[in-house]
């Protein structure tokens, strides 16, 4: 089973420090998740220091720490799904 989560879902868990329950919950695998890939460039840190800087104080360096780590483990899509295979998987 395919599970799509938003990234306010995720960025809430990651808050909490309950993704890794959230997915025992709904029973999926790591590699069933997808998520936007916008999530990387609105959560995660930047490269350039500076902009690190902000986003660790923005949103906590352990929220972003726990969003970049589950990231890893999950299929990032674009906002134009054009894969029919994957349309498919979510049916």
């Amino acid at each position: 089973m395919a599970l799509l989560l938003d990234n306010d879902i995720v960025h809430k868990l990651a808050q909490l420090d309950m993704l890794d329950d959230a997915i025992n919950v709904l029973n999926v695998d790591y590699g069933d998740i997808f998520v936007l890939d916008t999530m990387r460039f609105k959560y995660c840190s930047p490269s350039n220091s500076s902009k690190r800087a902000n986003q660790n104080s923005k949103y906590g360096a352990e929220v972003v720490i726990r969003i970049e780590r589950f990231i890893t483990k999950v299929k990032l899509i674009s906002d134009q799904v054009t894969d029919t295979d994957l349309i498919e998987a979510i049916r």
